[in-house]
């Protein structure tokens, strides 16, 4: 169940200034924009008074720039290749197993030695670290296959 070739040149135009904002949100604090606006919410605030499904007012960019993130992550990671043959799924398989693996490491590791707000945050970049191994592997993989074709070509 893979997408169409076309959907991966839109996936890396929207990846790549989606990870320059969301890098620049992360270290900088960046708003390009104030997007306060009235959204249904599942739990207001933190504390005990805190309401349950309410529409409140939230700050939407930082949101914006995940859902991004993460759109054009599956764009680029699930649209099909211009030739997807057998060992290209295999490559899809193995990157994907191995960023899975790779995931759940670095989150045994955050257990282990991160703890607090800093935990917080860890768990905000786990929502993409997985699409992120998978991608940047398979991309690796296959740029590695490639070089190695013509060389023995």
């Amino acid at each position: 169940m893979l997408l169409s070739h076309k959907f991966k040149r839109i996936g890396w135009m929207l990846l790549i200034p989606s990870i320059i904002i969301g890098i620049m949100v992360l270290v900088y604090d960046f708003e390009l924009l104030q997007l306060n606006l009235k959204m249904f919410v599942v739990h207001s605030g933190f504390s005990k008074s805190g309401k349950w499904f309410v529409i409140d007012y939230v700050e939407m960019f930082n949101t914006i720039v995940g859902i991004f993130l993460i759109v054009s992550l599956l764009l680029v990671g699930f649209s099909k290749e211009r030739i997807e043959d057998e060992y290209v799924k295999s490559l899809r398989l193995s990157s994907l197993q191995w960023a899975v693996v790779v995931n759940y490491i670095i989150l045994i590791a955050a257990f282990l030695f991160v703890y607090d707000l800093d935990f917080m945050y860890v768990m905000i970049f786990n929502v993409f670290t997985v699409l992120i191994i998978y991608v940047a592997r398979f991309n690796i993989l296959l740029y590695m296959n490639s070089k190695k074709l013509k060389n023995e070509e």
